[in-house]
């Protein structure tokens, strides 16, 4: 009777030891975390800069000074890849478009220039839309991800004048590179913050008017958001 129930015992246990090892050897495994996969998300943030113009003609650039800084509030979508490759590095591709009311008003003093001088005249800059389509490079911590990005930027601006009124809008191209940090909420919830500073080209402004001016713009944007990874 001994022996029937020692070979039952040992029986069970060669089942259920096997199972209980597979069991504890599966949990850190299914634990670990991985950066790999899409997410879409939204983010808000702020955006300041510094847009250094003047009037092509020197007489009037010498007169009637350009130079403002632009500044406001901004949110909208963002989408990306990443995947890990190895030893903890991520890398990946991300993309977002923001609108917002990023806007600087200066005096227009060519305004009060004679034969017919108009004073209280301004001169309104704005970006109501801007995106970026940036690469990024991380190094995973578990669920805490500090990275690295640079990219293209695209953003709207309007100059308008009340002299006029005048208005005209172009569609400025640079490029942008920044820095942050993202942590996982959980398997599919993550949020981050971030800092990016862009720079554009030149642009000429009214080309074919006398009061023709031409800009170089840089921005400095933080920014925060909360994405969904699948």
């Amino acid at each position: 009777m001994k022996l029937a129930v020692g070979v039952v015992l040992l029986a069970g246990l060669a089942l259920v030891t096997p199972a209980s090892a597979a069991d504890l050897g599966a949990t850190p495994e299914s634990d670990a975390f991985s950066w790999t996969g899409g997410y879409i998300g939204i983010n808000t943030g702020y955006s300041w800069g510094h847009s250094a113009s003047a009037y092509d003609n020197a007489e009037l650039a010498a007169f009637a000074p350009l130079d403002s800084d632009p500044a406001g509030w901004l949110g909208g979508l963002t989408a990306g890849i990443n995947q890990e490759v190895g030893g903890g590095l991520v890398v990946g591709i991300e993309g977002n478009v923001d609108y917002g009311d990023v806007t600087s008003t200066i005096p227009d003093i060519a305004a009060t220039l004679p034969p017919t001088p108009l004073y209280g005249q301004t001169i309104t800059s704005r970006t109501d839309w801007s995106g970026t389509l940036r690469g990024r490079v991380g190094f995973a911590a578990g669920k805490l991800l500090p990275y690295l990005t640079a990219g293209l930027s695209v953003a709207n601006v309007t100059v308008s004048a009340t002299d006029g009124p005048l208005s005209e809008s172009a569609i400025l191209t640079g490029w942008t590179a920044g820095g942050g940090v993202e942590f996982a909420l959980d398997e599919h919830w993550s949020a981050n913050a971030e800092y990016l500073y862009t720079s554009f080209g030149s642009h000429t402004w009214f080309a074919s008017d006398p009061w023709a001016s031409t800009s170089t713009s840089t921005s400095s944007t933080v920014m925060g958001g909360i994405n969904y990874r699948f």
